[in-house]
């Protein structure tokens, strides 16, 4: 019985310590590797460094050049160069990061959690400051070189505002100077319709009240009880419509919270057309409360 158990333990003995070698092994090449990335980045950061000094350096230069053809040409292609260098770098950071994660039981991994935080901070502004470079230049290649550098890094925040700065802010100013022209014709255009329409109103009314009196002698005298006459309600609904159309343009303007789109001269003069005479919004919402109760 004892011969026939030995053997069978001695195997797995020696399946249990190939197995903790191979564990081991592991281990080491993992570490091995981290390091490895490590020094990479490292040294990519420190070209980076490099190519900043000398992209800073030639900015001078080509500035004062920058009537001259190839002046244009030469820093978008350094731009290029840049970006793609930020690339490289993004995605060796991203690679040295899943090899952390993978290792973060070590203590030697442990120990270059500071350094990776560190490379990546820097990577995140060297990399907004490229992008938005890229898209104020409208370098198509440097701009996809530094989205794809953003994207292996997972740095969606700085690429995004960077695209609302230089590319959407521009396009919501432009809209905003093209809304205004129309904004301006069509508060012009319903200042003379409400304009019309209550002088129209008031002139109907006045010949009724005139045809009543006639009509009625002493007898035809007004109601005391009607405070709010036809034209009145009208011009109340017109003002709160006007109300609403301020709130509304100032929202299309992009006027500020607490702002107004009374900016707009064609907006003042139709705010002046259906101004409610003095007291009608009180007396209006006298009669409404009576009415509720």
């Amino acid at each position: 019985m004892l011969s026939c158990t030995a053997p069978s333990v001695s195997r797995s003995q020696g399946l249990r310590k190939r197995k903790e070698v191979a564990t081991q092994r592991a281990l080491l090449e993992l570490i091995l590797e981290v390091s490895h990335v490590a020094a990479k980045v490292e040294k990519l950061l420190e070209e980076v460094a490099a190519a900043d000094q000398g992209y800073s350096a030639s900015a001078p230069a080509a500035s004062g050049t920058d009537r001259n053809a190839g002046s244009g040409s030469s820093s978008g292609g350094e731009l290029v160069a840049q970006c793609r260098l930020l690339e490289r770098v993004a995605a060796e950071v991203s690679r040295l990061a899943f090899l952390a994660n993978k290792g973060k039981d070590l203590a030697f991994v442990r120990s270059l959690e500071p350094r990776i935080a560190a490379h990546r901070s820097a990577l995140r502004g060297r990399l907004s400051g490229a992008l938005t470079a890229a898209l104020a230049d409208r370098n198509t290649a440097a701009a996809l070189h530094a989205l794809h550098a953003a994207a292996d890094l997972g740095e969606a925040g700085p690429a995004e505002a960077a695209v609302r700065s230089v590319v959407v802010a521009p396009l919501v100013d432009r809209l905003e100077l093209l809304v205004q022209p129309v904004a301006e014709g069509v508060c012009a255009r319903y200042a003379a319709l409400a304009e019309e329409l209550l002088i129209s109103v008031r002139k109907t009314e006045s010949s009724l009240k005139r045809l009543k009196k006639a009509k009625g002698g002493a007898g035809g005298e007004e109601d005391p009880t009607a405070t709010v006459s036809d034209s009145d309600k009208i011009t109340l609904q017109l003002h709160l419509d006007v109300a609403e159309l301020g709130q509304q343009l100032a929202r299309l303007l992009g006027v500020a919270e607490g702002g107004s789109a009374v900016e707009l001269p064609s907006f003042r003069r139709l705010q002046e057309v259906v101004a409610p005479p003095p007291g009608l919004l009180a007396a209006a919402s006298g009669g409404a409360a009576t009415a509720a109760v």
